[in-house]
């Protein structure tokens, strides 16, 4: 896998996470609705039964997905985290910010040229690629 695609996985990984947060909360609020037993009530029908254990049956598949996930976004920052700090930190604010910066934006926080910005990201690249490469990740 290439660096930057790797990198890029935590956007990804980031808009999934949004979709199945409203999708566990879309079947819990089904199940809910469904509801159970209680006294004095009339004892619930065997579809209504199915349909609210597919609905917890659904929700506990996604709360293992959004578990993954987010286990696996940790995991690219646990890689990002072995960089040396310059590396790091440019990573960091290109790959895993929700507000990314830009290139231009990071060398002038650092009060570096652009092209002094653009090599250490290039370096960080090359040191995750080499990660990879080794199977470290």
């Amino acid at each position: 896998m290439e660096a930057e695609k790797y990198l890029e996985r935590i956007k990804l990984i980031d808009a999934i996470l949004i979709n199945k947060l409203e999708d566990h909360r879309i079947w819990v609020e089904l199940a809910d609705a469904l509801g159970g037993f209680s006294v004095g009530e009339r004892v619930q029908t065997t579809r209504n039964l199915h349909q609210k254990q597919n609905a917890i049956d659904r929700y506990i598949d996604i709360e293992a997905e959004i578990k993954a996930l987010r286990e696996e976004r940790q995991r690219i920052i646990d890689t990002i985290q072995k960089l040396p700090p310059t590396e790091y930190d440019i990573i960091y604010k290109i790959y895993v910010k929700d507000n990314p910066n830009t290139l231009k934006e990071i060398a002038y926080q650092y009060h570096k040229s652009y092209d002094w910005a653009k090599k250490r990201k290039r370096n960080g690249l090359r040191l995750i690629q080499s990660m990879i490469d080794k199977g470290d990740i």
